[in-house]
């Protein structure tokens, strides 16, 4: 027969509770160090992606606010406009330069005789109302020497190039139909205007 086991001794019961005190303290260690890689990996999944957000904010601003500039073509632009307006300042001053030199025609002193050289009944008395209307002095208005005339002119028969100029350009007759006549001034007369067959491009029926 097999002899009976006896119960443990004092010394097998201590060292069992120390193997099992061991035993908890390294799990508790286990679970701790666990916990703390966990609470670790957490925080740093966290503040990725408020860097991304932070380098992100910080590339657009830098986008926004720091453009590159070229400082060469900036400068080019710049003293475009300048140059520019200096030549419409150059311009104007010689418009005014020209203005300033052009004489003063006294109208009320210029004799005006007005023809028909288109052959259209009443175009010579029309032209006359309308200038007359206007502040002109008219002499006559009668037929020209002959009704063929296709484009209207103004004969200046007093060597007053100026006057026959500004008429010129009031009943919008080209510059290049004023006639300066040769020979002594006229006595009794000014200015011819010879209305032609383009007298509906004339302000006379207005």
């Amino acid at each position: 027969m097999s002899p009976i086991p006896r119960g443990k001794s004092s010394a097998d019961m201590n060292s069992e509770r120390k193997l099992r005190l061991r035993m908890d303290i390294l799990i508790a260690l286990m679970i701790v160090q666990l916990i703390i890689s966990i609470g670790i990996w957490v925080n740093k999944s966290d503040s990725e992606p408020d860097k991304k957000i932070v380098e992100s904010t910080e590339v657009i601003g830098q986008a926004v606010t720091e453009p590159e500039i070229d400082d060469t073509k900036h400068e080019l632009k710049s003293s475009v406009p300048a140059q520019a307006d200096s030549e419409v300042q150059a311009e104007s001053v010689e418009e005014t330069a020209l203005l300033d030199e052009t004489p003063v025609v006294e109208w009320s002193k210029i004799r005006i005789d007005v023809l028909n050289g288109c052959g259209v009944r009443g175009i010579a008395a029309q032209a006359q109302t309308w200038l007359k209307r206007n502040g002109y002095r008219i002499r006559l208005a009668e037929n020209a020497d002959r009704h063929d005339y296709k484009k209207s002119l103004i004969q200046d028969r007093s060597g007053n190039m100026a006057a026959a100029r500004e008429l010129a350009l009031v009943l919008n007759i080209d510059q290049s139909q004023i006639i300066e006549l040769d020979g002594s001034p006229s006595p009794f007369v000014d200015l011819t205007v010879v209305i032609g067959e383009d007298y509906k491009r004339l302000p006379i029926g207005n």
